[in-house]
């Protein structure tokens, strides 16, 4: 009896046999998902950027840039360390920026709430700044009528 049992334990422990062309026969079972080996992903390839911008009161000129202005960035990613949110207060020049890791695929959204204006957004992948090439974000806010 105990022979039979171990018999049977063993039993599905046995490479399926393939049919006389290699392929495996059509009464083969393919392996349960959990029991298929996982990978980890490959790191995150990119670089480490300061992405920098300005935001502007009515028009993009100077004269116009808000200081101590709340800036929100948002980075959409699967692997970037930085993904998520971000928060930045301009400067006295109306200036700010974000230290990034930016990935091809990334996007980075960047919002802009202040009383008296409209809301000020805007948003760009990260292939339109591939080596840290990025133009300079502007953020230009109007006023509420």
């Amino acid at each position: 009896m105990a022979l039979l049992v171990i018999s049977l334990l063993f039993s599905g422990c046995v490479s399926p046999t393939p049919s006389e062309n290699g392929e495996p026969s059509p009464t083969d079972t393919p392996p349960h998902p959990s029991e298929t080996p996982t990978s980890t992903p490959d790191p995150c390839t990119g670089w480490v950027c300061t992405i920098k911008g300005i935001v502007y009161a009515g028009t993009a000129e100077v004269g116009n840039a808000l200081s101590g202005v709340v800036v929100s960035l948002s980075q959409a990613s699967h692997c970037s360390p930085t993904r998520g949110e971000q928060e930045a207060v301009t400067g006295e020049d109306g200036t700010f920026s974000f230290e990034v890791f930016l990935h091809d695929t990334d996007g980075f959204y960047f919002k802009v709430e202040l009383d008296g204006y409209q809301e000020g957004v805007t948003s760009f992948g990260g292939f339109d700044c591939l080596y840290c090439a990025c133009e300079p974000v502007e953020i230009v806010l109007q006023p509420v009528e």
